[in-house]
């Protein structure tokens, strides 16, 4: 039996719907250049916008690099989450060298979460390492020398590189995890449509592109599901089993005639 196209049709609009949705998320910065070295007593940092429909910062992920060897499996990889750049510690987590990844994301969550600040809000990240070896996080940074001209690299428009605290041109690569649960799931969805339309009104072309596609999907699912509704009834009509009409006198309504014949002789 051949799947409905109704369902795929559905999955499309649901898939397009959410896809663009995905522009209004937590925060997620992939695009890299080269690595920045974690060295002793240094830190390389992120700022960037907690929505308020996120709840508290529950963890990030960083696109981390060991330069070919493993991590020091006694070092850790620790993270601070900041209220702004400087600002009061709102919760730290941190990952064992074991688990550090090379050119890999390497998840960190933080176990102290603590009152988060009012939010859609500005926070910062606050990364060191401390084992043996080098370990770098990969962002989006200018080439060393930088070239004359040379335009900066702001992949992530929502917050700044930080080197020990200080502001840089580039961006981290990463992506910031929510801790809301299923009562903000309208808060969710209400900011993610509202930060997705923002962004496709700054798109006009993209923008008309994907509503045609959505319009698309969504004729097509009601057409699917319309057209599923009326063939059961249909073949309801088609296999109803048609009544002979075998006398049309009132007494023998409905019988068979005998097939001895009115005599009752053979």
């Amino acid at each position: 039996m051949p799947f409905p196209r109704r369902y795929l049709a559905a999955a499309a609009c649901a898939l397009l719907v959410a896809g663009c949705a995905r522009l209004g998320g937590l925060p997620f910065q992939p695009t890299v250049t080269r690595p920045l070295a974690l060295r002793p007593g240094h830190t390389i940092g992120q700022t960037f916008q907690a929505p308020a429909a996120a709840g508290a910062v529950s963890g990030v992920d960083l696109l981390t690099a060991t330069y070919g060897a493993p991590a020091d499996p006694t070092g850790r990889l620790e993270v601070v989450l900041r209220a702004g750049p400087g600002g009061r510690v709102l919760a730290t987590g941190a990952a064992d060298g074991d688990r550090v990844a090379d050119s890999g994301w390497t998840p960190v969550r933080f176990a102290d979460q603590r009152r988060p600040p009012p939010a859609p809000a500005e926070v910062a990240i606050q990364v060191s390492w401390g084992g043996a070896g080098t370990v770098g996080l990969w962002a989006n940074v200018p080439p060393e020398p930088r070239p004359p001209g040379a335009l900066a690299n702001a992949p992530y428009p929502g917050g700044v590189l930080l080197v020990d605290g200080a502001p840089a041109d580039g961006d981290l690569a990463f992506r910031a995890l929510g801790s809301a649960g299923a009562r903000a799931l309208p808060a969710t969805l209400a900011g993610a449509a509202r930060e997705a339309g923002t962004r496709l009104l700054g798109q006009p072309l993209f923008a008309m592109g994907w509503l045609a596609l959505v319009a698309a999907a969504a004729a097509l699912a009601v057409a699917g599901f319309r057209r599923g509704r009326q063939r059961p009834a249909q073949q309801a009509g088609q296999g109803r089993p048609a009544q002979a009409d075998w006398g049309h006198d009132e007494a023998g309504a409905g019988q068979p005639p005998d097939p001895v014949g009115e005599s009752g002789g053979r």
